[in-house]
């Protein structure tokens, strides 16, 4: 009841329409339209990325894990991407499928110059905009992950973060937190991690080299990284070539890769994270 109510206000002091929030709808802004000209949201102290492998398959825990982090992260001051990749397929290609920007409180030093019709209606729209904030995010998620994986011949994941972490390493905040629901697993033209349907044990600098010849590093301008699911395989595989010797090879090449593409590698889910992102 609280939930439906905040909403409806919401809808109300913005003018969205309820239907909106059933898709992927930007999340509007409080501060533009409450009448009170001389305030503007202050930037954001936390950039959340998402970035959805739609090649990997996750199951039930994984996507709940990815879900939580994504709920708690998005707090008020936190401006949110959620973007996929696949194969670089037609109507599959790296892509954003949801953003948006849930504003902080008006600060304490200046709401005395704000006037208390105004100041009431704006605390009101910005406890909704919280809620709003992450069902719009949540649903962006739901979206990118909606093809269910394991249906392309290929995953072009470096080629892929080489061009979403384009944005990432430009943009200022003081935390920049990236999320990666991937299985890691290259299969592209560059290389592929995989031998008979299964994880192949690589060799980590020769992947690298192979990522420098190919101008495949990233920029990701000093993000916070964390990986969900890496590792896992398709359910035909019976998880080939899933062994610690070559999970850990794997590891191995992407701690580098992230080094070098300049992200602080927070946490390798292999498949899932042993604690929650902070």
């Amino acid at each position: 009841m609280i939930r439906t109510a905040a909403a409806a206000l919401l809808f109300l002091l913005l003018g969205v329409a309820p239907a909106a929030a059933q898709g992927v709808a930007p999340v509007p802004s409080c501060y533009a339209r409450v009448p009170a000209a001389h305030l503007r949201p202050a930037a954001p102290v936390r950039r959340l990325y998402v970035i959805v492998d739609q090649t990997t398959s996750l199951d039930p825990d994984l996507t709940r894990t990815l879900r939580q982090n994504v709920a708690r992260l998005v707090q008020p001051g936190t401006a949110f991407t959620v973007a996929s990749f696949s194969a670089f397929q037609a109507g599959h290609h790296a892509s954003v499928v949801a953003s948006g920007y849930v504003e902080p409180a008006v600060p304490a030093g200046v709401r005395n110059s704000v006037s208390v019709p105004a100041l009431k209606q704006l605390d009101a729209c910005l406890r909704a905009q919280a809620g709003y904030g992450v069902r719009a995010a949540l649903a962006g998620l739901a979206r990118a992950q909606a093809t269910g994986g394991g249906s392309f011949s290929q995953s072009e994941i470096m080629a892929s973060l080489k061009q979403l972490a384009a944005p990432i390493g430009t943009l200022a905040a003081r935390d920049k937190v990236v999320i990666l629901a991937s299985d890691m697993l290259e299969h592209s033209s560059a290389t592929s991690f995989y031998a008979h349907q299964g994880l192949r044990r690589i060799d980590p600098r020769a992947e690298l080299a192979k990522a420098e010849a190919n101008a495949l590093l990233a920029e990701f301008g000093g993000a916070r990284l964390y990986v969900i699911g890496a590792g896992v395989l398709p359910p035909q595989s019976k998880d080939a070539g899933r062994t610690i010797q070559n999970l850990n090879a794997l590891q191995a090449f992407w701690t580098e890769w992230f080094r070098r593409s300049h992200a602080r590698l927070g946490a390798f889910g292999l498949p899932d994270l042993v604690q929650p992102i902070p």
